[in-house]
Order: C-alpha cells, then sequence, then structure tokens
C-alpha cells in the first residue's frame, strides 16, 4: 500500500511541474461557452483555482462534485462575480446529503455582459442598437463515498450562450474524485469539466471549454478543526484551447473563525495573484460563511471581485 502510495503522489508531482517542452507547447483553439471556464466562488478564487483536492464544501459542485460527500447537512450558497468589462457573474448552489454516503445538488450560474452598441463596416461609431446578452447553466450533480477513503462524483448541466442574434445551447458533464491517501491529511483529487459535443458559431465549429484538472493538498501545520491550521495546494490543469497552468495556493484558519487565503496562477494570459478572507460563525452546529476574494488581472485590466455567502439547514 506504501509503495502505491507513493507512486500516486510522485504522479501527482511530475504531471504538476511545468517543463520546458511544455512552455513551448502552445495548444490554441476556438472554444464556445467560455463562461463555464470562469471561477465561481470567492474561496476558490482566493486559492489562485487549486481547489480540485480542497473543495470538501457546498463550493464542490462547482469544481470536483466528488468533494460533495464531506457535507453533513443541507447546505447553500449564494455567489456574486464582478468580472471584466463591467460584466458580472450570480451563482447560487444547494446540495442535500442522504442514505449517509450520497448527496444531491444542484447549481445556477448566470453571466451577463455589459451592454454593447452594435457597429458596423458602414456604421463604425454604433448603428444606435444596442446588444444585452445573458448566459446561463442549470446543473445536477451526484456524489457518493465508495470508501471512507474515496469518493466520486458527477454533474449533468443544461447551458445556453446567447451571442447577439445566435443562440447555443447544449448539455455537458463534468466529473471528479477525491482520494485521501492516508498519509496525515493528503489528498489527491481529479477532475474533467465541461465535457460535450462540439458547438457550432455561425461558420465555425468550436470546442467545448473541456479542462482536466489533477490536484495534490494536505495541511503542513495542525489540522481542520485546530485553533490554527494551515492548508497548502497545487494542480495543473489542461485546457482543450489552451496550454496547460500551474495553480498554487494557501489557507490559513484561526480558531475556525477567520481565514486568510492567498494563491498564484502561473502562465496565464491575464490574471497571477489573489488575496481573500473569509468568516465562518456557527450557531445551533449550523455553519455560516462570508468569503471574499481579490484577483489581479494585469496591467490592461481592472482586478475582479468575488462575494459568496454559504451556510446549512
Amino acid at each position: 500500500m506504501k509503495r502505491i502510495l507513493l507512486l500516486l503522489i510522485l504522479g501527482v508531482a511530475l504531471v504538476a511541474v511545468p517543463t520546458d517542452a511544455d512552455a513551448g507547447l502552445k495548444k490554441l483553439g476556438n472554444a464556445g461557452f467560455t463562461f463555464l471556464k470562469v471561477t465561481q466562488t470567492a474561496r476558490t478564487a482566493a486559492l489562485g483555482d487549486a481547489f480540485t483536492a480542497v473543495a470538501t464544501d457546498i463550493n464542490a459542485i462547482y469544481w470536483n462534485p466528488a468533494g460533495l460527500v464531506n457535507l453533513q447537512r443541507p447546505s447553500f450558497s449564494f455567489g456574486y462575480n464582478d468580472w471584466m468589462i463591467n460584466s458580472k457573474f450570480y451563482s447560487g448552489a444547494l446540495a442535500v446529503p442522504f442514505g449517509g454516503r450520497h448527496v444531491l445538488g444542484i447549481s445556477l450560474i448566470s453571466f451577463t455582459p455589459d451592454e454593447i452598441e452594435e457597429t458596423t463596416i458602414f456604421q463604425p461609431n454604433g448603428t444606435g442598437v444596442m446588444i444585452k446578452d445573458n448566459d446561463f447553466a442549470i446543473g445536477l450533480s451526484y456524489g457518493i463515498s465508495f470508501t471512507t477513503q474515496l469518493s466520486f462524483g458527477i454533474q449533468a448541466r443544461f447551458i445556453q450562450e446567447k451571442l447577439y442574434t445566435s443562440t447555443n445551447r447544449g448539455i455537458d458533464v463534468s466529473v471528479g474524485t477525491l482520494f485521501y491517501t492516508g498519509f496525515r491529511s493528503l489528498r489527491l483529487a481529479m477532475s474533467v469539466k465541461n465535457f460535450g459535443q462540439d458547438i457550432v458559431i455561425i461558420d465555425d465549429t468550436a470546442f467545448r471549454p473541456l479542462i482536466y484538472n489533477i490536484g495534490i493538498a494536505g495541511e503542513v501545520y495542525g489540522n481542520l478543526g485546530d485553533p490554527v491550521s494551515l492548508t497548502v495546494a497545487a494542480e495543473n490543469a489542461f485546457f482543450v484551447d489552451y496550454e496547460g497552468r500551474f495553480h498554487a495556493g494557501a489557507e490559513l484558519w484561526v480558531h475556525n473563525l477567520l481565514a486568510l487565503r492567498g494563491g498564484w496562477k502561473f502562465n496565464n494570459d491575464t490574471e497571477s495573484f489573489s488575496l481573500g478572507a473569509g468568516l465562518k460563525h456557527t450557531l445551533s452546529e449550523r455553519p455560516f460563511s462570508v468569503d471574499f476574494s481579490y484577483s489581479d488581472m494585469g496591467d490592461l485590466l481592472d482586478p475582479t471581485y468575488r462575494f459568496t455567502i454559504g451556510g446549512s439547514f
């Protein structure tokens, strides 16, 4: 068992470290439904998206549905994302555990770009026609614990993207696993998100924004629930329309009340570091949390902010 564990850890480490050959490989391509690639929750964003092996709360519904099996009570979350160029994201999720090792969840993502005026070759200053679009995704998730160490999750979503007069609809599927190695609190996880049929945008064919994540996480100081604990996480993200990226993050909990978070996205064309904080309060054994994150978007774009509230009942 120890030999298998060491091989798993070594495999994740080899995948997670970018090589010079990887750095020279550019996998650029067209992808539709790109709003699905945007991180929804403040906790995830603050950790630099190094969340696949950290996702054990309601936020897992957007990142790795296998983590939902750690919920002890019906849980909910609502999120707001002040995204680029005056666009907004709104999200909501509800998950209910049942049968001791199963959980069902439902989620909603809504993307509202800023209203813009139509322009043409002959009227470059505007035609007077205003374009206002809205994209959304509604998903159903299921998670199951096979053992105390291994869990699996799957999500199916109906998605719609509107591009002026063209509207695309479809179904996508995401799957994930979460494995507690038994060595301290070390855990390994993977997820494949946004799998579905290629779509046609006007006269062009585009991929789904398929993303494969593999990550590792654990507490390097204390344990979750202790007066002080420090979690570190790292993962690689592979995109169908771009080269691989490396994410790293850390989360410090103080008295299970205050969380301080930071993360970094390597090999990213816009985003770099992120910061965040969270507050948690428990009332009659029912936790309630508020999270905030700040993501730097480089010199050309304004930073983005996310705000998420969640709890259980």
